[in-house]
């Protein structure tokens, strides 16, 4: 159904990625309905594509693919347009977790006429979610271009002569989320952003003794400003917020990453470095399927 011309739509970053990387490998003529995050994301991965408004776009004689988002109603406002107008929708699957509520609008249920999945866990939740609506199993192309690109950076990992970690913790938001869905922040997972740092604070002096630093990065959705209450914490290593380098540069130059359940932790996967989930007790379980991940709640 999709041939080599389609709308794509997109606001969060997770989807924005799979998407503008899979449309610039198999579409010759793209539109797109972008916002939030995608924006940049769009104009880093993929060149012949025209930005255009919902109206425009969705004027067009073409198939429609989607992301899917927390933040914004955009992607499933599409899909229910599209399908209210006879057009053909996909949607790209960029997670592994709330794969139903990703489809909800004003408590209805508004799923497209195919799924598309980028790993065998992600296609087995669609057939326990959606056991009717046809599936399809792509490569997924954001991890190429990270492996590509780890590849490219390979000089900045280098030994640390003094043995002291550098810990990179990537932040989520995980309050946002929850607010916009449920209206309390501890809601959708069980605890907040402040509970799982505090959590991964307490952990430092027993798990990661011997700290050089610790950076925080922000998620694509936040700014360094929207993390300043970290600062409250008193630090015996040196600390910042910052996102002013590349993921995957970020990635290299640490020794040590620490997430809750972000993709971002894959990539660290991905580049050989250890991985940690700061989920708190009596929470959530982090929902990445990938065994390298060390829960610090069974540490403690």
């Amino acid at each position: 159904m999709i041939r080599d011309s389609a709308i794509l739509v997109s606001h969060d970053a997770g989807g924005a990625e799979l998407l503008s990387l899979w449309a610039r490998e198999n579409l010759k003529n793209a539109v797109a309905i972008l916002d939030g995050p995608a924006l940049s994301v769009f104009k880093k991965n993929i060149q012949n594509v025209k930005v255009l408004p919902f109206s425009d776009a969705m004027s067009l004689p073409y198939p429609v693919i989607t992301g899917t988002s927390w933040q914004s109603d955009l992607e499933i406002t599409a899909i229910k347009y599209a399908l209210a107008n006879n057009k053909y929708c996909c949607t790209v699957l960029d997670h592994w977790v709330n794969y139903q509520e990703r489809f909800v609008l004003h408590d209805e249920i508004f799923a497209p006429n195919e799924l598309w999945c980028f790993d065998e866990y992600a296609l087995k939740l669609c057939q326990t979610n959606f056991p009717k609506i046809p599936r399809k199993l792509y490569a997924n192309p954001y991890f190429s271009a990270i492996k590509s690109e780890l590849d490219s950076l390979q000089n900045i990992s280098k030994p640390r002569s003094d043995k002291k970690l550098k810990l990179l913790y990537l932040s989520e938001s995980v309050d946002s989320h929850s607010l916009s869905r449920h209206g309390k922040t501890r809601q959708l997972c069980g605890y907040n952003e402040k509970d799982a740092f505090a959590f991964l604070y307490s952990c430092l002096p027993n798990l990661f003794s011997s700290i050089h630093s610790m950076t925080v990065r922000p998620h694509p959705s936040q700014t360094t400003s929207d993390l300043s209450w970290m600062n409250s914490y008193e630090y015996q290593h040196k600390f910042s917020i910052s996102n002013e380098s590349s993921l995957c540069e970020q990635i290299l130059s640490h020794d040590i990453v620490i997430g809750l359940e972000s993709m971002a932790m894959v990539v660290a996967i991905i580049a050989n470095k250890p991985v940690f989930s700061a989920i708190p007790p009596n929470s959530k379980r982090c929902s990445i399927p990938y065994s390298q991940i060390t829960h610090l709640s069974d540490l403690i």
